[in-house]
Protein backbone atom coordinates (compact mmCIF):
# COMPACT_ATOMS: atom_id res chain seq x y z
CA UNK A 1 0.00 0.00 0.00
CA UNK A 2 1.48 3.30 -1.06
CA UNK A 3 1.18 6.60 0.76
CA UNK A 4 -0.68 8.11 -2.21
CA UNK A 5 -3.41 5.50 -1.92
CA UNK A 6 -3.65 6.14 1.83
CA UNK A 7 -3.97 9.89 1.26
CA UNK A 8 -6.63 9.37 -1.40
CA UNK A 9 -8.59 7.10 0.94
CA UNK A 10 -8.35 9.72 3.69
CA UNK A 11 -9.71 12.42 1.35
CA UNK A 12 -12.54 10.10 0.31
CA UNK A 13 -13.49 9.44 3.95
CA UNK A 14 -13.27 13.17 4.70
CA UNK A 15 -15.58 14.08 1.81
CA UNK A 16 -18.11 11.36 2.62
CA UNK A 17 -17.98 11.54 6.43
CA UNK A 18 -21.76 11.45 6.81
CA UNK A 19 -22.09 8.33 4.69
CA UNK A 20 -19.23 6.61 6.50
CA UNK A 21 -20.80 7.36 9.89
CA UNK A 22 -24.25 6.16 8.78
CA UNK A 23 -22.73 2.94 7.46
CA UNK A 24 -20.57 2.47 10.56
CA UNK A 25 -23.39 3.04 13.05
CA UNK A 26 -25.88 1.09 10.94
CA UNK A 27 -23.63 -1.97 10.77
CA UNK A 28 -22.84 -1.83 14.47
CA UNK A 29 -26.48 -1.24 15.46
CA UNK A 30 -25.74 1.74 17.70
CA UNK A 31 -27.12 5.25 17.80
CA UNK A 32 -23.68 6.83 17.70
CA UNK A 33 -20.92 8.05 19.95
CA UNK A 34 -19.23 11.45 20.06
CA UNK A 35 -15.70 10.00 20.28
CA UNK A 36 -16.18 7.75 17.25
CA UNK A 37 -17.68 10.61 15.25
CA UNK A 38 -14.76 12.87 16.20
CA UNK A 39 -12.25 10.19 15.25
CA UNK A 40 -13.85 9.65 11.83
CA UNK A 41 -13.87 13.40 11.21
CA UNK A 42 -10.35 14.19 12.48
CA UNK A 43 -8.34 11.15 11.35
CA UNK A 44 -8.45 11.98 7.60
CA UNK A 45 -7.33 15.53 8.32
CA UNK A 46 -4.34 14.24 10.27
CA UNK A 47 -3.37 11.97 7.38
CA UNK A 48 -3.63 14.73 4.79
CA UNK A 49 -1.91 17.35 6.96
CA UNK A 50 1.29 15.30 7.13
CA UNK A 51 2.61 17.28 4.13
CA UNK A 52 1.80 20.64 5.71
CA UNK A 53 4.71 23.01 6.38
CA UNK A 54 3.75 26.18 8.28
CA UNK A 55 4.69 29.60 6.94
CA UNK A 56 5.18 32.73 9.05
CA UNK A 57 1.71 33.89 7.99
CA UNK A 58 0.25 30.70 9.49
CA UNK A 59 1.61 31.64 12.90
CA UNK A 60 0.06 35.11 12.58
CA UNK A 61 -3.27 33.53 11.65
CA UNK A 62 -3.10 31.19 14.64
CA UNK A 63 -2.30 34.16 16.91
CA UNK A 64 -5.28 36.11 15.52
CA UNK A 65 -7.58 33.13 16.09
CA UNK A 66 -6.25 32.69 19.63
CA UNK A 67 -6.87 36.36 20.38
CA UNK A 68 -10.43 36.06 19.08
CA UNK A 69 -11.09 33.05 21.30
CA UNK A 70 -9.52 34.85 24.28
CA UNK A 71 -11.73 37.87 23.63
CA UNK A 72 -14.87 35.73 23.68
CA UNK A 73 -13.70 33.99 26.86
CA UNK A 74 -12.94 37.27 28.64
CA UNK A 75 -15.87 39.36 27.41
CA UNK A 76 -18.46 36.65 26.83
CA UNK A 77 -20.79 36.41 23.86
CA UNK A 78 -21.39 39.97 22.73
CA UNK A 79 -23.21 39.41 19.45
CA UNK A 80 -25.63 37.07 17.69
CA UNK A 81 -24.99 33.53 16.48
CA UNK A 82 -25.24 34.80 12.91
CA UNK A 83 -22.25 37.11 13.42
CA UNK A 84 -20.19 34.30 14.94
CA UNK A 85 -21.10 32.08 11.97
CA UNK A 86 -19.97 34.82 9.57
CA UNK A 87 -16.73 35.19 11.53
CA UNK A 88 -16.13 31.44 11.35
CA UNK A 89 -16.75 31.40 7.59
CA UNK A 90 -14.41 34.30 6.99
CA UNK A 91 -11.73 32.73 9.21
CA UNK A 92 -12.12 29.42 7.34
CA UNK A 93 -11.19 31.11 4.07
CA UNK A 94 -7.49 31.39 4.97
CA UNK A 95 -6.86 27.70 5.72
CA UNK A 96 -9.00 26.67 2.76
CA UNK A 97 -7.01 28.73 0.29
CA UNK A 98 -3.74 28.08 2.10
CA UNK A 99 -4.28 24.39 1.34
CA UNK A 100 -4.55 25.17 -2.37
CA UNK A 101 -0.96 26.37 -2.34
CA UNK A 102 0.58 27.61 -5.57
CA UNK A 103 -1.63 25.70 -7.95
CA UNK A 104 -3.05 28.86 -9.47
CA UNK A 105 0.14 30.88 -9.89
CA UNK A 106 0.26 32.38 -13.35
CA UNK A 107 4.02 32.69 -13.58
Amino acid sequence: MTKTWFTNAAVAVWISTNSVLILLYGLSGTKGHAAVTAAVMIAPLLVVSGKFRPLPADYLFAALAALMVASVVVHGRTTTDRDYALLALSMAAYPAFRAVGHRFDLL
